[in-house]
C-alpha cells in the first residue's frame, strides 16, 4: 500500500463520509480512499478529533474557507472522546 499525503480536502471529505456513513471505516476506504486502510482511515480521524484545536489554529493561516472541520457535537463522537478522556468506562 503505498503512503498517502493527507491535505486539508482529505480531511474534509473523511469528515463527510463520516456524517454519511458512521464508524464504517471498510465502506469509506472502499468508497473515497482505496489507497488508505480502514485502521488508518480510523486513526487518522481519532487523531484529528484530538488535534482539532492546533488544527483550527493552522487553518486560519489558510486560504481555504473554514467550513468542515470535525467538530465533536455529535453523539457518537463524544461518547467516543468521552472514552478516549477516561470519563467513562
Amino acid at each position: 500500500m503505498a503512503y498517502h499525503r493527507w491535505t486539508d480536502r482529505d480531511y474534509r471529505q473523511l469528515a463527510r463520509l463520516v456524517q454519511l456513513y458512521g464508524l464504517d471505516w471498510a465502506r469509506i476506504s472502499q468508497t473515497q480512499f482505496p489507497d488508505v486502510s480502514p485502521v488508518c482511515l480510523k486513526n487518522k480521524y481519532y487523531t484529528r478529533i484530538n488535534n482539532n484545536a492546533a488544527y483550527q489554529e493552522k487553518r486560519q493561516d489558510s486560504p481555504e474557507p473554514n467550513c468542515c472541520q470535525l467538530q465533536p457535537h455529535d453523539d457518537i463522537v463524544q461518547k467516543i472522546l468521552d472514552i478516549l478522556n477516561g470519563k467513562v468506562m
